[in-house]
């Protein structure tokens, strides 16, 4: 009694492996593809990574500029606050000793002597520095451990 495999041979064993074969090559063919579609995707994100690094730094020492620029408007702003409440304090000296028209000026404004002019705010402006500089110092040290690990 003959079987059918032994009718053709090339079903009992070629066929499966051609067929394992076949599987085989697809799975390698699509890997390396998706390896190199991988491969593009992490140039391109590394481009635009370099890309918003530069952007970041550039808009770092815009900020830097911007800030200085800034504290030497605070400055000016500062020192005319200082001389505005000097000018106040000595309307309210000259009200008090008797003058009419600084009274009517005092009075027409309402304008009162307070403790928390500019002395105050000074006072506030050292504490904020103090801050800032303890903020810029642990900065420094982060950068340092990550330069020096």
């Amino acid at each position: 009694m003959d079987t059918k495999e032994e009718q053709n041979p090339f079903f009992s064993i070629h066929l499966p492996l051609t067929l394992i074969a076949l599987a085989f090559s697809l799975f390698f063919y699509l890997n390396y593809g998706g390896a190199k579609q991988t491969a593009e995707n992490l140039e391109w994100q590394n481009k635009y990574n370099k890309e918003v690094i530069e952007a970041r730094k550039k808009q770092r020492e815009n900020n830097e500029k911007s800030l200085e620029q800034n504290k030497q408007n605070v400055a000016i702003a500062e020192q005319t606050q200082k001389q505005f409440g000097e000018i106040m304090k000595d309307l309210l000296e000259i009200a008090d000793s008797g003058d009419k028209d600084a009274q009517l000026i005092v009075k027409t404004y309402g304008i009162a002597s307070t403790d928390s002019g500019p002395a105050a705010t000074e006072k506030k402006d050292k504490k904020d520095d103090k801050k800032e500089e303890k903020k810029e110092d642990k900065k420094e040290d982060k950068k340092e451990e990550k330069k020096n690990p």
